[in-house]
């Protein structure tokens, strides 16, 4: 009878909430408004009034460095784990898109600089300054042809020595 296998190793810090945690985690608020400003004007009859100017500003993007980070675990265990657990795997993809569209959301309401948000975008997502080109006609691909190099005469062969 063949014996056991001892694991080797410490215990894994993996738990089955880190899933739902990650997502929770990356589904935080993309702006938050804050007080630009606040102004008081006094009339001329005694009163007072008071208003606030309010603007939006991104917060934080979050990556998944920052949330293996967060739960205390090494970001190369971290990716390790999205190999070998399919629920883990699924959260990670999950995770992505909602990093994708925390850039576009706050880029396109122009919260980030747009150098900084091009950068950011086409490296951790998969968007791209990309030009597909079609090589078909009509959505159907262009069968290639076969030229055929006339016979020539030995006279009108220019690579014929006697001719020179």
């Amino acid at each position: 009878m063949p014996k056991k296998k001892k694991k080797v190793g410490r215990p894994s810090k993996y738990y089955p909430k880190i899933p739902e945690e990650m997502i929770l985690f990356f589904s935080c608020p993309k702006k938050v408004q804050y007080v630009k400003s606040r102004k008081t004007t006094t009339k001329a009859n005694g009163t007072s009034e008071i208003w606030e100017e309010f603007a939006y500003i991104a917060n934080d993007l979050p990556t998944f460095f920052n949330f293996s980070r967060q739960i205390g675990v090494r970001y190369n265990l971290f990716v390790k784990w999205r190999r070998t657990k399919k629920e883990f795997e699924i959260a990670y993809n999950d995770c992505k898109e909602l990093q994708k569209q925390f850039l576009v959301d706050n880029g396109l309401q122009g919260l980030h600089p747009p150098a900084t948000y091009i950068f950011t975008a086409k490296n951790i997502t998969d968007m791209r300054d990309k030009q597909e080109l079609d090589h078909t006609s009509n959505g159907k691909e262009i069968v290639g042809f076969t030229y055929v190099m006339p016979k020539l005469d030995a006279k009108d062969n220019p690579n014929n020595k006697a001719n020179v």
